[in-house]
Parts: structure tokens; sequence; C-alpha cells
């Protein structure tokens, strides 16, 4: 089951990665061109690629995903030798196994510490300085009543943080950096708290939070943790342009200087990942700010077609990618699959399959006669000696073991057919099944 589950995961990843790409590719495109929340709608789109299997889609279509999970053989044709050997180290080693192994612990560290990072960090607030009682509270309750939110909200100022930034999913949080605290004026205070108030507005901390927990499954894949950090920065780019969007040239010119003050902090940022700052990143910074002072009209109806033509191009694109690492990855980690050669099967008149290592100029041990004599190399038979016509030619022993794996053994041997008797030499080569498929 689990390496069931580890192949849904990298064809969920070679799905995401393919969409990943094309979203890097055209977000520069996209810049300034249609309202941020697009972007931001295409981005989560293309991380949900990591996580829910529209590939599937296409495979059940085709009705051959579900031979994969069928407990029988898949034959699948076109071998070649670099294949032959690849598959062969894959077998005899059990590599596959560790890997499943080394990603499934990975997979349970990266959700233990997300978790016990955030169970922390939770707990850590409260040793920060309450502003429940100073002119910090006044102005969070004016900035809630201008936005109409309603969720009672905590202040604190922290030491260990040098940006303002929103943290908690039942609880909420906004946090203050202690230096800042008594140095800001009203407005500076106001603009601060309405950026982190439209971020609970616009419930981004959770959005943050499941795509902590969504990277568990994807820890091993730096695209996703690429494409994730470019959905943090869309975030911050859309509480700006959303909370700035009804403001005059001067209140954004004002929130500006705010924004530009916080990020001049020039003390090492400690960020909270479950958190949504003021300023988090400093490469988004020109970004932020075209888009605060952008007077273009908001491009609705190309945002929408934007999404929509690359939904439509992208998923059906990503499909087939995962679609095409189906055989490699089930031939890899999957015990159901075992890779033969074309010429190594073939299809009886009832629709059974019978399949056979066929060898040139090779002979079966099943198929030989029982009056047939195996002799070693330079052995002889007891009967009278006759001049023997030998054919070189090759032969092969099966050898089937109780835990159901098997072994074929192809030998140099020399045959005579006037006594019919084979004489066998070294060993040509062998392989291992862990499922005899003859």
């Amino acid at each position: 089951m689990i390496p069931m589950c580890f192949i849904a995961v990298l064809q969920l990843s070679v799905a995401g990665g393919a969409a990943g790409i094309l979203f890097l590719y055209v977000e520069r495109w996209l810049y300034e061109k249609i309202p941020s929340r697009y972007i931001i709608w295409l981005n989560i789109v293309v991380l949900l690629m990591f996580v829910i299997p529209f590939f599937t889609m296409l495979m059940t279509k085709e009705d051959n995903y579900q031979s994969f999970l069928e407990d029988s053989l898949m034959v699948i044709t076109g071998k070649n030798e670099i294949q032959n050997k690849f598959y062969d180290i894959i077998q005899q080693t059990g590599i596959s196994n560790q890997i499943v192994a080394i990603w499934l612990i990975g997979m349970i560290l990266y959700f233990a510490y997300e978790m016990m990072y955030y169970i922390y960090t939770i707990k850590t607030i409260k040793k920060g300085i309450s502003l429940s009682e100073t002119i910090w509270q006044r102005v969070l309750n004016e900035v809630q009543k201008e936005l109409h939110i309603n969720k009672k909200i905590s202040l604190y100022g922290k030491i260990d943080v040098a940006q303002p930034c929103t943290i908690g999913i039942v609880r909420h949080y906004i946090l203050i950096p202690s230096l800042l605290v008594n140095q800001l004026n009203e407005t500076e205070m106001k603009a601060i708290l309405r950026h982190e108030c439209m971020h609970m507005k616009r419930n981004d901390v959770p959005l943050k939070s499941a795509m902590q927990v969504l990277s568990c499954l994807n820890w091993f894949n730096p695209l996703f943790a690429i494409l994730r950090n470019s959905l943090y920065d869309w975030i911050e780019v859309g509480c700006d342009e959303e909370l700035t969007e009804r403001f005059t040239k001067e209140e954004k010119k004002t929130y500006i200087k705010v924004l530009l003050k916080l990020t001049e902090e020039k003390r090492k940022m400690k960020r909270f990942r479950f958190a949504a700052g003021f300023g988090e990143r400093k490469n988004t910074l020109n970004r932020r700010i075209k888009y605060i002072m952008s007077e273009n009209k908001k491009r609705d109806t190309l945002g929408r077609i934007v999404v929509t033509a690359f939904l439509l191009f992208t998923i059906p694109v990503s499909s087939v990618a995962a679609k095409n690492t189906d055989v490699v990855l089930h031939s890899i980690f999957s015990e159901n699959v075992e890779f033969v050669d074309v010429n190594d099967f073939k299809v009886n008149e009832d629709g059974s399959v019978t399949i056979t290592q066929i060898v040139e100029e090779s002979h079966y041990m099943g198929d030989i006669k029982d009056t047939t004599r195996i002799l070693q190399e330079g052995e002889e038979t007891a009967e009278p000696r006759h001049t023997h016509n030998k054919v070189k030619t090759t032969i092969e022993n099966h050898i089937k073991y109780s835990n159901g794996s098997c072994e074929v053994f192809v030998y140099n041997a020399d045959y005579c057919a006037s006594c019919d008797t084979y004489w066998t030499k070294d060993v040509v080569s062998s392989k291992k099944y862990k499922k005899c498929p003859h």
C-alpha cells in the first residue's frame, strides 16, 4: 500500500512540476497585466496539482490505471539493454524499498517538525508584551470596524520578530516587534494594522498554514518550495493591492513609506512560517510598490480569461506528463509489475498470455525429453563411444522457489543430436524474479 502511495506522490510531483514550470514562465508576462488575486489563484491551483491527482481521470478513461492496482503481472514491451541492467539493479539491490522508506520517514519528520514549531510559536506568544491597554489596541479597534472584522484579535509585542505579522488559526494574534512599539506614530500604526487585519479578512494565515502542511508530501521537491514561496510573495502583493485599492495617492505614499521603513530594519528577520507578515521578503518590495501605485483599471475580464486558458491547457499537459511515468514508476516500486521484452510473451486464442524467456538458439530444460542426457563439460556416457557432432548452443534452467520467486540460469552448452546429449559449460547469465512469470 505504501509503495503505491509513493508512486502516486511521484506522479503528482511530475504533474505539479510540469504545471509549475509553465506557471513560472507565464508569471512574468502576467506581472502588472492582471490583478494579483488571479495570479494567486493560479499559484494555488498549481500547488494543488502536487496533491490532487487530476491525471487519474485520463488514465481511468483509458481503463489501464486499475491494472496497476491488481495483483497480477503487467507485461510491458520494448525493453532494451540499458533498461535490462537498470531493472536488474533495482530488483537485486532492493533500493526501491529503501527510497520509499526514506520518503515516508522524511514525511513523518517534516510533519512532526511543522506541528511542533507551530505549537511552540503559539505558546511563546504570551511571553511577549500585551498591547491591550495601549494606543495600539485603540487603533486596532478602529481598523476592525473600518474593515468589518468581528474576529477577536490579541495584540502582543515580541522581541524576537523584526516585522509585524499575523498568526493563529483558531485564536488570532498580531505580533509587533518590541523595538517598534513606541517608535511609530498613529498613522504608521494604522497602516500596519490595516495590512495585518486584511490578511485575516482574506484568510491568508490558514492558506499559508495549509501549504506548510502539504509540503510534507513533497518535501523532497525543491520546485514545490519555490512555488510555495512565490505564493507567499503574491499573498503580500494581493493584500497590499486590495487594501489600497480605494486609497488616495497621498495615502498610498504614506503606506509605502511605512513599508520602506520596516523593510530597512537591519536585524535578521525571524520568520514564522505559519504567519502572514507586513514585509517578509525584500525581493518583493518593488513588485508590491508597483501594484500599490498602479492606476490602471483592474482587468478582471482579462484575468478570468487568463486563468481559464491556463487551466484548460495546463491540466491536460500535466496529466499527460504524469501518465507517461506510470509504467516506469510502477515497474520500479510496485511488486505487481515485471518488464519483459515484446518477444517474450504471446497472447493465446482464449485471451490468456503465455510468458517465456527466449534466448536465440537456446533450449529450455522444461521442454527437453526425459531420455535426453545432460552432462557436465568433459563427462562422457557409459555407452560405446561414437564421433559426436557437437553444435554450440545455450540451455536454460528455470528454478522456482517456495516464496513464489524464481531464477533463470543460461548456460553455454554443446549438443549432439546423434546421441541426444547436452554438455553444459559456464553460466552466461542469470536473472531473478520477485514473482515468477513463467
